[in-house]
């Protein structure tokens, strides 16, 4: 009989299915075996599985989620979900791939973007530096110090219909880490930012070395996830951009990027 203790942390039930990591599915003897991808379907039916088991912090060693295979060991690595910062602390918000796999990986942190509609920090370019101390405005009109969410994320405000950024900062009068979300144009004004640039993400086949053996996608499916993102990735920062009320914006598929000045 299975020992159930091994289960804590390692399954919950989302929208009436259970999601399991792989630890608590090799325990049940539900290890996973690579199924051959035949469409962009099957594709994003992949990369989705493998964000919805992102909130897990148990992984197998030397094991590649997207491809379902063991690799020889120190081969695969574990990667942050660009912008799951948002919602989660490391260890949580990786994935564990092999370099050669790195298709999977990139499709994924855009389907991650498309999901939580978010745009990742690193997809902002301007004078801020993200790593160090930045001026945090408060309700009560006061500044503190702080800085930004490691590995977090830009989001539009369902009730306030502006995009935020996610701020953490320790509050003077009990030196607690409070953390926040601040309008981003609040929070760029206070730190003497008047303009930045949104990169629209794009996938880049010569990025990738593959060869024409490539075992886990053909060449047509490869040519069809990559002209599909991109068209997506135009079409969401386009309408992520329109929540912006304080800018004024140029859009610039040349340089693949949103330029914004402050009106």
């Amino acid at each position: 009989m299975t020992d159930l203790r091994h289960f804590n942390g390692s399954f919950i039930i989302e929208e009436n299915k259970i999601k399991m990591n792989c630890l608590a599915k090799r325990i049940l003897g539900l290890q996973e075996e690579y199924v051959e991808l035949i469409t962009i379907e099957d594709f994003l039916e992949r990369i989705n599985g493998v964000l919805d088991t992102i909130g897990f912090s148990t992984k197998l060693v030397d094991y590649d989620e997207f491809v379902k295979k063991n690799y020889e060991k120190e081969s695969v690595y574990e990667y942050y979900i660009l912008g799951a910062g948002n919602y989660y602390i490391y260890p949580r918000g990786t994935v564990s791939s092999h370099p050669s796999n790195k298709i999977f990986y990139d499709v994924a942190n855009l389907q991650f973007m498309l999901n939580e509609k978010i745009v990742p920090n690193h997809l902002i370019e301007s004078e801020l530096d993200f790593d160090k101390t930045i001026k945090i405005p408060r309700s009560s009109g006061d500044l503190n110090d702080g800085y930004f969410v490691e590995n977090s994320a830009l989001r539009v405000s369902k009730s306030m219909g502006d995009v935020y950024s996610y701020v953490k900062f320790n509050e003077p009068k009990t030196n607690f880490e409070m953390i926040k979300h601040v309008k981003l144009y609040e929070l760029f004004n206070i730190n003497n930012i008047k303009s930045f640039n949104l990169i629209i993400p794009q996938l880049n086949k010569d990025d990738y070395d593959f060869n024409h053996n490539y075992e886990f996608l053909s060449n047509e499916l490869i040519d069809k996830i990559i002209e599909s993102f991109n068209q997506k990735m135009i079409d969401f920062m386009k309408q992520f951009i329109s929540n912006f009320k304080d800018y004024d914006v140029v859009e610039d598929l040349d340089c693949m990027k949103h330029i914004f000045t402050i009106k």
